[in-house]
């Protein structure tokens, strides 16, 4: 039907077609990269920790402080990627930040920071 306008196929409902590199995150892939942020967190958290040089009594509380801030830091950012699920995201971002070796890297690699590199 020649007479179909391509404005016509857009008010279907269709999704645009991906571009190369585009993909659409699963909760799964949520999951996945969401144990990278944790473990990533714990790690700059720990850090911040043991420069402190704490008594082993105020170590032990400061222990549980950080385990909160990484269960509450992970939970949070889970919550948001969850909420993304299913819309088109840039791939090579999320390939990024799952080989990332610090938190500013990971968070640099979803913001875009190190696009084409």
């Amino acid at each position: 039907d020649s007479n179909r306008s391509p404005a016509a196929i857009a008010t279907t409902g269709a999704p645009p077609p991906a571009a190369p590199g585009d993909f659409e995150p699963s909760y799964s892939d949520c999951a996945n990269l969401a144990a990278v942020y944790e473990r990533l967190l714990r790690a700059e958290e720990m850090d911040k920790l043991d420069k402190k040089k704490l008594p082993p009594k105020v170590h032990a509380s400061a222990l549980e402080e950080v385990r909160g801030i990484v269960k509450d830091g992970t939970s949070q950012w889970r919550g948001q990627c969850d909420g993304i699920v299913d819309t088109v995201q840039i791939k090579p971002r999320w390939e990024c930040a799952q080989k990332a070796d610090t938190l500013k890297r990971f968070n640099g690699c979803m913001d875009g920071e190190f696009d084409g590199q």
